[in-house]
């Protein structure tokens, strides 16, 4: 999946930031600049906007309901708060995120939730 250059709910430029890794590596995190109401995160290698490793949203500001998308083992985990390192949480089966229509993605997830 092509890293996306704007934020697909807002439309609005998505900041990096330089991310140093455990193992040492570098990695750019590009979040959503106007997050009010939504937050969107992306990695990605530096210099490999054509790979993206880990799509993350909100699904629920309220209870901080999250999903990720790991696209390097190909797993979607639904969580609350912040994940821990081993990303405990509800595993749905996997999907690559259509971001052209991102409310309905939210809708997707949340359904998911509910049947699970």
């Amino acid at each position: 999946m092509k890293t996306p250059i704007v934020c697909p709910k807002c439309h609005g430029p998505l900041l990096s930031t330089e991310v140093q890794l455990r193992t040492g590596a570098s990695i750019w995190k590009k979040t959503c600049a106007n997050k009010i109401d939504h937050v969107f995160t992306c990695l990605t290698k530096i210099g490999d906007d054509d790979t993206v490793d880990l799509i993350g949203i909100m699904i629920n500001r309220d209870v901080q309901l999250r999903a990720n998308w790991d696209f390097t083992r190909r797993q979607i985990k639904v969580h609350k708060g912040k994940p821990d390192l081993k990303l405990n949480g509800l595993d749905i089966p996997w999907f690559e995120p259509d971001l052209d229509q991102y409310d309905k993605l939210v809708d997707k997830i949340k359904k998911y939730v509910i049947f699970s």
